[in-house]
């Protein structure tokens, strides 16, 4: 069987005779095979330009991230600093492609070795493959070097957002006494405000599992009594000891100059690390807070001495 090398068919018989589809012949015999064939450089090119490029990437996210600190002159530490911010800029891009190019030099090398009469730069070629090594040694340093620095950071930044939270619930609280002369009973009064960017409610609704504690002067008794109607549960204050000449039906006026404002976090569960506790606009430590008080749905339990 042979194949014409000008339109490729295969035909039985030889070339001298020609090729049946298109009619080419050979006009001679077939050249001799080479007495001494070149070796092949490609290899190794193409493992050091694998190598170079990968180091030359680090090199400048380094260079870059030395730039941007603006670490002059040159420090211990602002040399770690860039060398993180360098690493980790390219973590989804150097890491990767390190271990890929690795693989990739570390197969070829090896093809390298076995036929080391067909390949020439065997040095060059293993010179790049620890140059390939040292990056991705050094990509992976640099990651975890990052890793407890960004989750310190992300837990500042989470701590952060729920402090912005409490505030943002003290700024309502403020402009309801503004409106009312008095700090809300419950939390819920503050959807009385207006609120046409709904930060409030939003607020209010990350809130819902917080425990709110106005207080009044202390010269005034209070008591609560809940009275439900149609439209919803309203809380209605009124004296304990009045006076004589107050009648039974006439409510009095109750103004709250305090609050106490306990939030157990995302997690919705008091005593945990990501409480948060404010009184009067301020946030305290959890222990100055007593326990939260328990909620009218939750089963009453016996107490033990």
């Amino acid at each position: 069987m042979t194949i014409c090398p000008c339109c490729g068919s295969s035909f039985e018989g030889t070339l001298e005779a020609g090729c049946t589809s298109c009619g080419a012949h050979a006009i001679g015999p077939a050249l001799p095979a080479p007495a001494q064939k070149l070796p092949a450089y490609e290899q190794a090119f193409l493992v050091v330009a694998v190598s170079a490029l990968l180091a030359f990437a680090f090199l400048v996210s380094f260079a870059v991230a030395f730039v941007e600190r603006g670490v002059f002159p040159l420090s211990a530490d602002g040399f770690v600093t860039a060398f993180e911010d360098a690493t980790w800029r390219l973590k989804y891009t150097l890491l990767p492609f390190s271990v890929l190019g690795l693989w990739a030099n570390w197969h070829i090398t090896k093809r390298m070795r076995r036929e080391p009469a067909r390949f020439v730069g065997h040095r060059y070629a293993l010179g790049g493959l620890a140059l390939t090594a040292v990056v991705l040694l050094v990509s992976i340093a640099g990651f975890g070097i990052n890793i407890p620095e960004r989750l310190r950071e992300r837990r500042i930044a989470r701590e952060a957002a729920n402090s912005a939270l409490l505030h943002a619930s003290h700024r309502a609280i403020l402009d309801y006494q503004a409106c009312y002369g008095t700090y809300p009973a419950t939390l819920e009064d503050l959807r009385k405000l207006p609120d046409a960017d709904r930060s409030i409610a939003r607020a209010l609704d990350h809130l819902s599992s917080s425990d709110y504690r106005p207080t009044a002067p202390p010269t005034a008794q209070l008591t609560v009594s809940r009275n439900r109607s149609a439209r919803g549960s309203t809380a209605k204050l009124r004296y304990a000891n009045r006076r004589p000449n107050v009648p039974d039906g006439a409510e009095a006026a109750v103004s709250f100059n305090s609050y106490e404002l306990a939030w157990p976090g995302e997690d919705k569960i008091f005593g945990t690390v990501d409480d948060r506790v404010m009184q009067d606009g301020l946030l305290v430590e959890k222990s100055q807070y007593p326990s939260p008080r328990p909620s009218a749905t939750a089963a009453a339990s016996p107490r033990t001495r």
